[in-house]
């Protein structure tokens, strides 16, 4: 049972409202390295895939190690009059600073200037809409609003095509998929945004897979995994991890899938695998060939990497601008309880080949950033981060959610319709939560006072009440189309997995 149009559209309502919360929000180039995303989309815009090579690269800031690997992607860009974000994100890394210091910006040069940017080969279809809208505004500020909403837009179409291919029972896992973090990243100016939305895509789509009634299953897999392929340059690798997990707890309804339509999925591995050797191609032509020695015994690295999975939990909720802005300590502990939840319930329900599923999942999830840790990262002078991840870990609440959604006809009536409501409220009121903690950090601070729309030391040109407003619309828009979702398809809860016999051709 998919969802009924009235209920995916007010989903994706809910979403898109708080997409754009955050863009009318969220400070000036304040997400994760967004200058320099943003003058990578400049530099797409004018129609160069690639900036003019640096002569030389010199960061203070950064150590030689880690000189030497960021200047390997440095290129120059040509940046037209007035464009040129420069004195912007002076606040980054004092979260006790508000984002005032962006009002004694002096104005930027009224000619075209050529600018560093440090991500200049990284992969460029997730700028190509952005370089696009950058072109039509005359501020910096105002083209970085037109480059994250081109961004949210794009998120928002692979959540709504998710959306298409998943069931009323199974929909609990979506929401805790898109956490705070995913929806902030989504809308702003970072390339993480559609990949992790692309996953989620990717994932759900697998999942369809395995159901008896699933017509956008094979769409939502091809233009997910794509898109995950073309997205960043470790998208082919998170194909090949969430498709195991997935594939697993759909079998066999995956497999007579297959085989009732060839030809689908023929296209749909085709169209993954042409965008998974696109991103080989353009990281072997582009991509980073400096590899630095490991200078601690492999036991060390893991144990030093693994002090991190709290912080990684952390970040992949919610830790937003340069991982100097946080939500209160109860919001992570409600999305934490809720996925143990869920994790629970599919443990308990499931059959045994589903747990082996969401087992595999949950390993990889663990797997993925202690190694990129331990042994990437750490010799460069780096460390992980939850949002670096995000895209594999999003596996485990569809895995669970799917698991649980499946077998609700199994589960006590009153206890699923809680778990859903639970899942459905929560999460849709902590995304507000996300979005009035950020702008109180860009506001007034981190120490500033919590009643700062009224009296902020800094504001975005429509002021706070407005994107608020805006949040606080979608938070409860979405809450109610999913939570209705929920309970009307608990009278066909627990919707199984196709039979191993080929389904009608219809329903490919």
């Amino acid at each position: 049972m998919t969802l009924a149009g009235r209920s995916s559209g007010g989903i994706v309502a809910g979403y898109a409202l708080l997409l754009a919360a955050w863009v009318l929000c969220a400070a000036p180039f304040s997400a994760p390295d967004e200058w320099s995303h943003y003058l990578r989309a400049v530099g797409i815009g004018q129609g160069h895939l690639l900036g003019e090579r640096v002569a030389s690269f010199h960061d203070p800031a950064l150590t030689p190690a880690q000189e030497a690997w960021v200047a390997q992607a440095v290129r120059a860009v040509k940046v037209p009059a007035g464009l040129s974000p420069d004195g912007y994100g002076c606040n980054a890394f004092h979260a006790e600073a508000s984002a005032a210091c962006i009002e004694r910006i002096p104005p930027p040069p009224a000619v075209p200037v050529v600018r560093n940017v440090v991500t200049g080969t990284y992969q460029p279809a997730a700028f190509l809409l952005p370089g696009f809208l950058v072109k039509l505004a005359k501020t910096p500020p105002g083209a970085l609003s037109l480059a994250r909403a081109a961004n949210a837009l794009t998120c928002l179409a692979l959540l709504a095509l998710a959306l298409a291919a998943i069931s009323g029972p199974s929909l609990p896992g979506f929401l805790l998929a898109l956490t705070p973090m995913a929806i902030y990243l989504a809308a702003s100016l970072n390339p993480t945004g559609p990949e992790v939305a692309a996953a989620v895509a990717f994932g759900v789509g697998l999942l369809a897979l395995g159901r008896d009634r699933a017509p956008m299953a094979w769409p939502t897999v091809a233009i997910g995994g794509a898109s995950l392929c073309l997205c960043r340059s470790l998208g082919p690798l998170f194909v090949l991890l969430i498709a195991p997990c997935a594939l697993l707890c759909s079998l066999p309804g995956a497999l007579a899938k297959i085989r009732s339509a060839p030809r689908s999925a023929a296209f749909t591995a085709a169209a993954i695998g042409l965008a998974a050797a696109a991103n080989r191609l353009w990281e072997a032509r582009y991509g980073p060939k400096l590899r630095f020695p490991r200078s601690e015994p492999a036991a060390i690295a893991l144990r030093e990497a693994a002090r991190s999975y709290p912080e990684w939990l952390r970040e992949g909720i919610g830790v937003f601008q340069y991982t100097d802005s946080s939500m209160p300590d109860a919001a992570y502990l409600l999305w934490s309880f809720l996925l143990v939840a869920a994790i629970a319930l599919a443990l308990w329900r499931g059959t045994p080949r589903e747990r082996w599923a969401l087992l595999l999942a949950i390993f990889l999830a663990l797997s993925v950033p202690l190694l990129l840790d331990a042994f990437i990262l750490r010799p460069i002078g780096w460390m992980a981060q939850g949002r670096h991840v995000l895209p594999v870990a999003v596996i485990v609440p569809l895995v669970a959610g799917e698991i649980v959604g499946r077998h609700a006809d199994r589960l006590d009536r009153r206890l699923f319709a809680a778990f859903c409501a639970g899942v459905c409220f929560v999460c849709s009121a902590l995304q507000i939560v996300a979005v009035y903690a950020d702008a109180h950090r860009s506001a007034v601070g981190s120490s500033g006072s919590w009643f700062f729309p009224f009296h902020p030391a800094w504001s975005p040109p429509a002021g706070f009440w407005l994107p608020l407003a805006t949040a606080l619309a979608g938070s409860v828009i979405l809450a109610t189309s999913a939570e209705r979702s929920t309970r009307v398809a608990e009278g066909g809860a627990g919707e199984r997995q196709g039979p191993i016999s080929a389904p009608r051709p219809r329903h490919s």
